[in-house]
């Protein structure tokens, strides 16, 4: 199959009939595509680096803590803590469901004749601007008062790995979450404390998918006037 052959094969389903301008014949522009088509890729990339690194490291405690010496087996005697589904673990994965975004678009460059996927796509990416900002408050707010203070046992996402050589003594509670019962070798202070690089990526993407929303948003302005988008 020629080159000629598959480009009329492009425009015969779902996907736009393809020109070398954007004429009164009703053809699209390939690049204009091609450009929706791309921008997905990046996004996914992004999407890919996010889940395999920083919200696959970030950590949240999830079983038995200072478990007494042998033969004690669990559960009889040991302590199991979680600091997951708390406020803290929902805050960080909430940025996931702006993956939804890229799958929009590709089902509206796949279906690029039926306006209700262009709508839809549309309008979700206002509601995603602000529930990004929401999420990005909601961060915020734990990075400037929460995050590796004495009462942050539960905010192990933001916490320094160090916090329980500073703070495994606060309360009884905090005491649980931690390994140790004795300072660490050498001694830390508060002020040794710094925000760990997972919540600090967290961090910046609540910001980036701000933007990326209302790229989406524009993206689709540029693909309509384009003739990408168009009713049946």
């Amino acid at each position: 199959m020629n080159t000629k052959r598959r480009a009329k094969l492009l425009g015969t389903g779902i996907s736009p009939p393809m020109g070398a301008t954007a004429a009164a014949t009703g053809k699209t522009n390939t690049r204009h595509y091609i450009h929706g088509v791309l921008f997905v890729w990046a996004i996914m990339i992004i999407v890919f680096y996010w889940s395999a690194f920083p919200l696959n490291n970030i950590y949240f405690l999830d079983g038995y803590t200072q478990p007494p010496p042998p033969p004690a087996t669990p559960p009889a005697t040991w302590h199991w803590y979680s600091s997951r589904y708390s406020w803290d673990w929902w805050t960080v994965y909430m940025i996931n469901i702006n993956m939804l975004m890229p799958y929009l678009m590709s089902a509206a460059l796949l279906n690029n004749t039926v306006p209700e996927y262009r709508k839809l796509l549309y309008e979700v990416s206002w509601v995603f601007i602000i529930y990004n900002l929401i999420v990005f408050t909601m961060l915020s707010i734990q990075w400037l008062f929460f995050c590796n203070s004495s009462g942050s046992y539960y905010d192990v996402s933001c916490n320094d790995i160090r916090w329980c050589c500073v703070y495994f003594a606060a309360s009884p509670l905090a005491s649980t979450f931690c390994p140790n019962a004795a300072p660490c070798d050498p001694a830390f202070t508060s002020g040794d404390l710094h925000r760990n690089d997972e919540f600090y990526q967290a961090f910046l993407f609540s910001i980036f998918w701000i933007f990326i929303s209302w790229g989406f948003r524009r993206l689709t302005k540029e693909l309509t006037a384009n003739g990408v988008f168009r009713e049946r």
